[in-house]
């Protein structure tokens, strides 16, 4: 098995979380993974990205994954974070916007792939090009030096991510939360003195818009039976925004 450097293990992850990776290069990635909790949590991170690409039912078109594996390879240098300048997102940051490219990728072919559904289109239209929006200006924010970034996690294994832009434009990507029958998932920024405000809410997983200010230092997140001023219950995941 060929060795590779903790550096190399994390320029490979987007593409590894695509399966698009030689078999000796994942028999590294594999055992690395077993020992590095932090590029673990990477995978999984890279891994709820692409999940927004799940809710599709039907196949992709033959060589798109082969177009994604070479979008990957060519990836220019800016979209690779200096780890050194921004140590609390840098090793997120870089892999996450490539899967974010990836995903804008596929969901402008499921956009152009709609075009031949006959069974509310506009509607499915609008929101795949609501995604594909939302997931554009993500990528955008995280490649931004000046964003916060935050890693929510709750004990039951819940995990989503989230960017704050320098103008205070937030964005949720929580696609791995299990899908409600009932009630909404909300977002609350809190302060430092512990002081709550709602941000915003989503009926089920995916990726969603918010508004924080500069004094926002903590996201948590709560089940509402309708959209509240203040939580009714206890948070389900939640994480300091860096």
């Amino acid at each position: 098995m060929t060795d590779y450097s903790h550096g190399e293990i994390e320029e490979l992850l987007g593409a590894y979380s695509l399966d698009a990776v030689e078999p000796d290069e994942r028999e590294a990635i594999e055992a690395h993974l077993a020992e590095c909790p932090r590029c673990r949590a990477e995978v999984a991170d890279l891994r709820a990205v692409a999940a927004l690409l799940a809710n599709n039912d039907d196949e992709a078109p033959e060589g798109v994954w082969d177009r994604i594996a070479a979008a990957i390879e060519d990836v220019p240098p800016p979209m690779r974070l200096d780890v050194r300048r921004h140590p609390a997102r840098g090793y997120v940051a870089g892999a996450l916007a490539v899967a974010a490219a990836v995903a804008i990728l596929v969901l402008g072919w499921q956009v152009h792939d709609l075009r031949d559904q006959n069974d509310g289109i506009e509607k499915q239209l609008a929101a795949a090009n609501d995604t594909r929006s939302a997931l554009s200006e993500a990528n955008v924010a995280m490649l931004d030096p000046s964003s916060r970034l935050a890693r929510l996690t709750g004990s039951n294994g819940q995990h989503a991510l989230a960017v704050v832009a320098e103008n205070g434009q937030g964005y949720l990507l929580a696609s791995d939360l299990p899908a409600l029958d009932s009630g909404i998932y909300e977002l609350w920024g809190q302060d430092a003195r512990g002081s709550l405000v709602a941000l915003g809410s989503m009926e089920q997983p995916g990726i969603a818009r918010f508004t924080a200010g500069d004094d926002v230092t903590k996201l948590l997140m709560t089940v509402e039976p309708v959209f509240a001023e203040q939580p009714t219950t206890q948070p389900i995941m939640q994480g300091a925004v860096v």
